[in-house]
């Protein structure tokens, strides 16, 4: 039998494939398990063949690509070449492989003798032709391995623990031999690299660099002129920031970044002082991380007060690990946040502190002055929110009357156990407050300080359930207008309330005829079943009057997923209206729910 596979395009097996990829933390490496599965993939079938070596060989450290040369082994502690001459015929399977290489990751615990790399320099000056990213990790010499990590396609670089010799030598290469080169980060070093430094700034493109505090110092020789994103981190004396800041005074600066060691207030107002000074208009995403060491007591207020300062602010994250009093995410840091930039489309702010928590307020804040937000992630108490209002019937409260487009909220929460409670369970009142407020939300996540986050599938089930009455608002008014009439003129005949309640619909008509007539939406009914269960019970209505309208739920199912079925959850029933409803339904369908 012919595989299948054999008609489907190479692009779209090399997306199915792509399920099968697990990578190492940080160094993004494919995990044993990732290359034996791909490896499987690659013998079992040809279509496979060339999508599953793609994945393979996307993304690999030095020494695999170097296995390939002919007669590449060990000898005497070293690796070298033993095999035939390096030429075209000879390296036919080494240039097949390495033209797959995107990403190389450079550590350094290999043991290769120079007699390699000068061999192959000859007859490959450039090995790797599509190479778009470098991890080095080198507390020795790279200079050797970098004709590996230059590439006209090469795209970004990261080093750590390496010497400003080897990067002076290397950012000199690349100026013209990598002119796509866009991001340069430096981790850590082990000497100054103010010579390093100047030559990076004449990288003709690079637009993002990453530097962390025992490097700052070195900066003073060097002008970037084109950077967009400045990331700043383990920023231990502050002062440095502004000699950093000033090597940039050329660019447009879009992205700033800066971690924090320690803080002094003086200094904190000055590097943002600068900042606005000199970018306010062009930098539209900042990201503070407030870390332990603080001069005084810290007030998260009076940390965040000096970025007001900046106007066009679309992305702001914060984290405050400072714990005190006065280190809380409160009401009042969101609303002056929001107050100060309106235009926001991604917040997020996490506190190590927990004593206080956001409210309801927060979300309404939110709701009026940031209509642009997609994304946020803020703590929030979930434990005390408010009861669900359960007084007359308001427009304002149901979906449709709001329009923001928030699409996804990150709950930070104290600790994983609250996490495990969370996700079983659900919380009522925090599905009817997002699912009013925020009707387009797609996504909920639960997050520790420390963890990643976690899908809330069962609040979101909760906060669909509400949404889908969306489309059923309309009939809700109609119903609500003509049963106001009903109660309100009690002069009116029967035949006429008929026609006041149902409208365009015929009395005579029965529950299978009236139910044809709309649009059937079964698939949605689960959904709002289970909402309603949860809503029951905060209806504040008597026990008795709840046995009812479950009773009338419960039978009538096939028609519950329409019109009708929305007056029986609309949260704000009073139980003067619940009864009309009831009564209703009796009258007009002859359904018996006593």
């Amino acid at each position: 039998m012919a595989c299948y596979l054999l008609t489907l395009p190479n692009e779209l097996i090399g997306e199915i494939l792509g399920y099968l990829v697990e990578v190492t933390h940080g160094l993004e490496v494919l995990v044993a398990s990732s290359r034996e599965d791909l490896r499987s993939c690659a013998l079992s079938c040809s279509a496979t063949f060339l999508p599953a070596i793609r994945i393979l060989w996307n993304n690999v450290e030095l020494i695999p690509i170097l296995k390939l040369l002919p007669g590449f082994g060990g000898a005497d502690g070293y690796y070298v070449i033993t095999g035939p001459d390096l030429n075209d015929d000879t390296l036919a399977r080494f240039d097949l492989y390495c033209s797959m290489v995107k990403r190389l990751v450079v550590p350094d615990a290999y043991r290769v003798h120079p007699s390699v790399y000068t061999s192959l320099a000859l007859a490959r000056p450039r090995p790797l032709p599509l190479l778009n990213s470098v991890y080095c990790f080198s507390t020795e010499t790279f200079a050797e391995n970098s004709m590996f990590m230059i590439s006209p396609h090469l795209e970004s670089t990261t080093f750590s623990y390496c010497s400003s010799q080897d990067l002076q030598t290397y950012f000199a290469l690349v100026r013209d031999g990598a002119p796509q080169l866009q991001s340069v980060s430096i981790t850590h070093s082990t000497d100054s690299l103010e010579f390093a430094f100047a030559t990076a700034s004449q990288l003709p493109n690079l637009r993002k660099l990453t530097l962390n505090d025992g490097l700052l110092s070195t900066a003073q020789s060097a002008t970037f002129r084109s950077l967009k994103e400045l990331n700043l981190g383990r920023i231990r004396d502050a002062s440095t920031v502004l000699t950093v800041l000033k090597s940039c005074r050329e660019s447009k600066l879009e992205s700033f970044s800066i971690q924090l060691a320690s803080y002094n207030s003086g200094v904190w107002e000055k590097i943002f002082g600068v900042l606005s000074s000199q970018w306010s208009r062009t930098v539209i995403q900042v990201d503070v991380d407030y870390r332990a060491e603080v001069d005084g007591e810290a007030d998260i207020l009076v940390c965040v007060q000096p970025l007001y300062s900046l106007q066009n602010i679309r992305i702001f994250k914060m984290r405050f690990c400072h714990s005190g009093p006065s280190s809380s995410i409160t009401d009042a840091l969101v609303s002056n946040v929001c107050n100060a930039w309106p235009n926001l489309t991604s917040l997020s702010m996490e506190s190590y502190e927990y004593d206080q928590r956001l409210t309801v307020a927060s979300l309404k804040t939110i709701y009026e002055r940031c209509p642009s937000l997609k994304h946020v992630s803020i703590p929030f108490d979930i434990a005390h929110l408010p009861p669900i209002n359960v007084g007359e019937h308001s427009d304002a409260l149901l979906p449709s009357s709001s329009s923001h487009k928030l699409e996804c909220i990150t709950i930070f929460v104290v600790d994983t156990a609250v996490v495990r409670s969370l996700l079983a369970n659900g919380s009522t009142s925090l599905s009817h407050h997002l699912g009013i407020t925020f009707p387009y939300l797609k996504d909920v996540f639960l997050k520790t300080f420390l963890g990643k986050p976690e899908a809330w599938p069962k609040l979101m089930e909760m906060i669909k359930g509400l949404g889908n009455l969306e489309g059923h608002i309309k009939t809700v008014n109609e119903y609500d207008n003509a049963t106001s009439q009903e109660t309100s003129s009690s002069d009116q005949s029967q035949a006429a309330l008929s026609d006041n309640v149902t409208q365009h619909e015929k009395p005579s008509m029965t529950i299978e005829s009236w139910a044809a007539t709309f649009s059937t939406a079964p698939t949605h009914f689960p959904q709002i079943q289970l909402h309603v269960n949860f809503f029951l019970e905060d209806l504040g209505l008597s026990s008795g009057l709840v046995g009812k309208l479950r009773r009338c739920i419960g039978k009538y199912t096939h028609i519950l997923s329409d019109g009708p079925f929305t007056l029986l959850i609309d949260f704000e029933l009073s139980e003067k209206n619940a009864i009309v409803v009831i009564t209703t339904v009796q009258r007009y369908f002859g359904v018996d729910v006593g």
